[in-house]
């Protein structure tokens, strides 16, 4: 298998999942959090999403078991977008969990500089890959910032493996803080983001 027809098979869904949702174009009502219906159950994970600040959450379902939340503040749109994605590759199934979140993030970067910057939609930086510790579990990390005509937006993509190797499926949560065009707007925290990551169960 080329290269580049192992990055479609292993980014495909995860892309199209994130377009999907940025564009509202995937089934479900947005409806606020409450703490009736926080508890979030997919059939391989499940989260508490948060209560305060004012999110609304759609959950989207159908094979990448995707949950959306939203909440402006201000000019400032933030997003928080969850589901699970295959890994269909044979040779990745049998890698370990670093090699996949690698190869992963590597891709997402290089559609990214493909797709984005070369084509002159949008610059990217800021861009580091790095590790945390969240609930006593290893989460593989990407942030970055684009800058575009429509503004800023400042993102980071989390990936979570069951298995130290042979895994077959991950957990991606995607966090983004959208500003309109003007000043350079400084890294938000992410307190609410960190918080429902370390409820995550995966089944």
């Amino acid at each position: 298998m080329s290269p580049r027809r192992r990055r479609t098979c292993t980014a495909g869904l995860a892309l199209v999942a994130l377009a999907s949702l940025a564009t509202g174009c995937s089934g479900g009502r947005a409806v606020p959090v409450t703490r009736e219906n926080r508890n979030v159950s997919m059939p391989h994970y499940s989260f508490e999403a948060p209560v305060s600040r004012g999110w609304s959450m759609r959950r989207h379902g159908g094979a990448a078991e995707a949950t959306e939340l939203t909440r402006g503040e201000g000019p400032v749109q933030f997003r928080i977008q969850v589901f699970w994605s295959p890994i269909f590759d044979e040779g990745l199934r049998a890698a370990t969990a670093r090699e996949v979140a690698d190869h992963v993030r590597q891709t997402e970067r290089d559609i990214m500089l493909e797709q984005g910057v070369e084509r002159g939609l949008y610059r990217l930086e800021d861009l580091v890959m790095s590790e945390q510790e969240i609930g006593g579990r290893t989460f593989y990390t990407m942030d970055y910032r684009t800058h575009s005509d429509a503004g800023q937006e400042w993102a980071s993509l989390y990936l979570l493996l069951p298995n130290e190797s042979g895994n077959d499926a991950f957990l991606l949560a995607h966090y983004a803080a959208a500003s309109p065009p003007g000043p350079d707007v400084p890294k938000p925290p992410k307190p609410d983001f960190i918080a429902l990551l370390e409820s995550v169960a995966l089944h």
